[in-house]
């Protein structure tokens, strides 16, 4: 009974966001714009308030916020309207597996396959808000101390609660968190010269985050093995390669 519980009430949450997200993304509008906004609002305070009252760790509930707020931004810069359907029923899965694994965590911190739903949902919101984050950047013209600055933090936040997951060494997981997020800074700085789309982008920052992300989360569960770190690299060479060759480049 337990186990069905906690599988309709993320199934109901994931749904709600279903349909809002959807009806955002088709501008079904109740009375306007700001309304929409307001029902967006109230169900991230509902849903602040339910993840909280699970899990008594603020970390894990701005992580669903994240996912909305992420995917809402996302949205602007998506034309197609069934591009954005499909988008959000992706952005639904993405939340309903991050509910279901902190509901799960608080029931088992152990939980194998709720850490791993949990992950997912983490490199998911991710690539949302990176590829949102590269959106604003490129058509605004913002600073890109200010765009690097923002990225930092968000990867430090995101990074430390999949790590805290795996290790509750606070000192020791912040520590983690925090080189991998300058060293992807780093990379982003380099990726400014590149002649590539805020898509693009995101996926190589992603590839290369996940690739260094992994070999902690082996180091935190004392799992690190040279095939495994080898086969990850490759991994992600290819995926690399597969994306600048079938990206379109931009030369200014």
């Amino acid at each position: 009974m337990n186990i069905l519980i906690i599988h309709f009430r993320s199934i109901v949450f994931a749904v709600i966001a279903l349909i809002l997200l959807l009806l955002f993304a088709n501008d079904i509008l109740f009375f306007s714009e700001k309304s929409s906004f307001f029902l967006i609002g109230i169900f991230l305070l509902i849903t602040f308030y339910a993840t909280y009252k699970i899990e008594k760790r603020f970390i894990f509930v701005i992580i669903l916020i994240s996912i909305i707020v992420s995917a809402l931004a996302l949205l602007f810069f998506i034309d197609s309207v069934i591009k954005r359907d499909i988008f959000v029923v992706g952005v639904s899965v993405v939340y309903y597996s991050a509910f279901l694994a902190i509901v799960r965590m608080k029931n088992n911190s152990k939980d194998m396959t709720a850490r791993t739903f949990f992950s997912i949902s983490i490199i998911s919101t991710i690539f949302f808000f990176f590829a949102a984050s590269y959106g604003i950047y490129i058509n605004f013209e913002i600073p890109l101390w200010i765009f690097i600055t923002i990225g930092i933090l968000f990867l430090i936040f995101m990074t430390f609660a999949s790590l805290y997951t795996y290790s509750t060494n606070t000192y020791r997981t912040l520590l983690a968190s925090t080189i991998l997020s300058f060293s992807i800074a780093q990379i982003m700085w380099m990726m400014n010269f590149w002649p590539f789309g805020y898509l693009t982008n995101s996926s190589i920052v992603v590839v290369l985050y996940y690739v260094l992300w992994d070999m902690y989360v082996m180091v935190f569960t004392n799992t690190l093995s040279k095939k495994r770190v080898i086969n990850n690299i490759a991994i992600g060479m290819i995926l690399l390669f597969i994306l600048l060759f079938t990206s379109r480049w931009v030369l200014m």
